[in-house]
This record gives structure tokens, sequence and C-alpha cells, in this order.
């Protein structure tokens, strides 16, 4: 597949307004949502990746308990770019991390959150679509999600 409408945008900014975007949700489970990193400018397809932000944010927030923190982290190198979200709450059980990303799939069986089970999925293909990496880790009570984009032009 080729990646088509592809420039230059501030990915900080981007992911700015994304937390800006889902305020009210954020707010009404009385999160800390903190963001720290630089502002860096990436070559892409600003749409698709806003849908990545917007997706890895929104699950954040829907799994954190009320009253916890959300964590962003913006990094930039020489090399690459890479975004990091932490939050609190339930940590992915080992067997369900490995199908995070699969089509359809829900490690939250008791359905008591909505989704389809596609966002992770495309979210993990636009990342891939930039030649990028999307990992998920779960440690000491935290899940994180890590994107790295390597700098293209």
């Amino acid at each position: 597949t080729i990646l088509t409408e592809q420039a230059w945008f501030n990915v900080s900014e981007q992911i700015r307004d994304v937390v800006v975007l889902l305020q009210q949700k954020w707010e009404e489970k009385q999160l800390d949502v903190t963001i720290d990193g630089d502002d860096v400018l990436l070559f892409g397809n600003a749409e698709l990746l806003g849908q990545v932000w917007r997706n890895l944010f929104d699950n954040a927030v829907k799994f954190s308990p009320v009253g916890g923190q959300v964590r962003l982290k913006l990094r930039d190198t020489a090399e690459a770019f890479a975004f990091a979200i932490q939050n609190g709450g339930e940590p992915i059980p080992k067997e369900a991390q490995a199908h995070i990303f699969d089509k359809f799939y829900q490690a939250d069986t008791s359905h008591v959150t909505t989704g389809n089970g596609l966002g992770l999925t495309l979210a993990a293909r636009i990342v891939s679509l930039h030649d990028g990496t999307v990992t998920c880790a779960c440690q000491e009570g935290a899940t994180v999600f890590t994107v790295t984009l390597p700098h293209r032009q």
C-alpha cells in the first residue's frame, strides 16, 4: 500500500489537540493527564496518525480507574520519534497482549467497556504504513503503549 497525502506537521500539537478533544471524557473520570516532551515535526499522513493518537488516548482514558493518571511522553532523536502513553488500572493479561492488535480481539471479555476491537488493529496498520512499530507492555500496575516512527523524507 502506498501512503498518500504526506506532509510535515507538528505531531506534538496534534497530540495536545487530541487531549483537548477528549477532555470531557478524562475530566469525568477525574484523571490526572500530563504531557511531557519535545515539539516535533514529522513527515507523514497527519489525518491517519491523528487517528492513532486519538485511539490510544481514548483507550488509556477508558481503561484508567477513576482518579487515575495518564502520562503521555514524546521523544525525538535523530533516528525516530517515539510516543508513549501510560495508564494505570488492570494490566492487560499476558496471553491477551499477544492478540490485542488482532482484528476484533477484545481483552475485556466482560464487554463492560464499549468498542468493536478494531481500534488497535487500525492503529497498528497506520503505524506500519509509516514504517513504524507499536508495542504494548504492562508492568507495576501500568500499561504502556509505545509508537516509534522513523524520520522519513
